[in-house]
Formats: structure tokens, C-alpha cells, sequence
């Protein structure tokens, strides 16, 4: 419950803004990992723990950085910026999403690929939905309107990724163990 009014909490706080001396936290605990925070102009920059601005607030919206780099958005483009404020990624996208293993989802002309840290387009954009790669290497993706997942070479798998199915049938196994284990329990009878 604790995780579900915290995810609120930072929700909120990228949707209505924040005042200059709030910041979205980083959830990390690392002081010095430079946060988003809004100005008064409602321009987005970033502070470290302490509040000192280390990234100009320029950015019509900033995320929090993953895999070294930050998402940001300027004139309706998104692009992404290391932790020196410069783009390494030019802001030359429709849409994008953070990066994850490695790679980040972006969209242009309303198709979704995938990219490197480098800027590469890794998986040129051919679906209409995309999602950022899991731990175990699957993005989520629909491509002519079939739900699947891609691995890292970019083969497309329709249905659940083997995440999703591992987690599915672990579930099962957990509930027909917990099933069996009440009908075993002699006070779970009715008398």
C-alpha cells in the first residue's frame, strides 16, 4: 500500500508540477543522482539531494535517469540528455520512454522502434505499440495489430512473453498448492 500511495505521491507531483524547491524523488536513496524538478516558469531542470541545480531547467518535461541517460522533451521532441545536461540523443522524436537494458522505445510518424544508447535505431519503428525491455531481454509490442513480444535480436513472439507465463503458472502452482494444503487442514472442515 506503502508503494501504491508513493507512486501516487510522484504521479501527482510530474502532473500538476512541482514548486522550485520540490523534486521528484529519484527512489534511489543516492543524494547526489540529479532529480527533475519544475521552476516557476514550468520549465524542468534537474538538483541533486541538497537542491543545487545541476541542469539548467530548459526542458518542456524531464524523467528521472536511466541507464545514464534522462528523457526529456523540447519543442514536442523528445530526445535524452547525460548527466551534464547535453543531449547525447538529439530531441528529434514524436514519443519516447526510458531506457531499459540498454534500449529505449521511441516513436516517429506514429510508429514505435527501439534505439541504443548511441541514438541507433536498433529495431526500426514498425509497431504500433512498444514497451521498454524487461530483465529477462523481452519488450512488449503490436505490430498489425497482434500483441506479442520481441527478444533482442528483434524475432517477434505472438502471446504472453516467458515472463509473463513463468509468473502465470507460478501463480497457479502457488494457489493449487495453497487449495490443497486447506482441504489437508482438518480445521478448515465444517463440523
Amino acid at each position: 500500500m506503502k508503494k501504491i500511495l508513493s507512486g501516487i505521491l510522484v504521479a501527482s507531483l510530474l502532473a500538476v508540477g512541482c514548486t522550485p524547491t520540490e523534486t521528484a524523488d529519484s527512489g534511489n536513496g543516492n543524494s547526489n543522482e540529479p532529480v527533475p524538478y519544475r521552476d516557476t516558469s514550468g520549465k524542468w531542470g534537474y538538483q541533486v539531494g541538497s537542491g543545487k541545480t545541476v541542469i539548467e531547467p530548459t526542458f518542456d518535461a524531464a524523467m528521472r535517469f536511466k541507464d545514464g541517460l534522462a528523457r526529456v522533451k523540447t519543442g514536442g521532441k523528445t530526445g535524452f540528455i547525460g548527466k551534464d545536461g547535453s543531449f547525447k540523443i538529439e530531441a528529434k522524436f514524436d514519443n519516447g520512454a526510458d531506457f531499459a537494458n540498454g534500449f529505449a522505445p521511441v516513436a516517429v510518424d506514429g510508429k514505435w522502434g527501439f534505439i541504443d544508447t548511441e541514438g541507433k535505431f536498433k529495431f526500426e519503428p514498425e509497431y504500433s505499440h512498444a514497451e521498454g525491455f524487461s530483465a529477462g531481454g523481452y519488450a512488449v509490442v503490436e505490430k498489425d495489430g497482434v500483441f506479442g513480444y520481441i527478444d533482442h535480436e528483434g524475432i517477434f513472439t505472438e502471446g504472453d512473453t516467458p515472463e509473463v507465463i513463468a509468473n502465470e503458472k507460478a501463480m497457479s502452482g502457488a494457489l493449487a498448492e495453497e487449495e490443497a494444503m486447506e482441504s489437508e487442514d482438518p480445521e478448515s472442515e465444517e463440523e
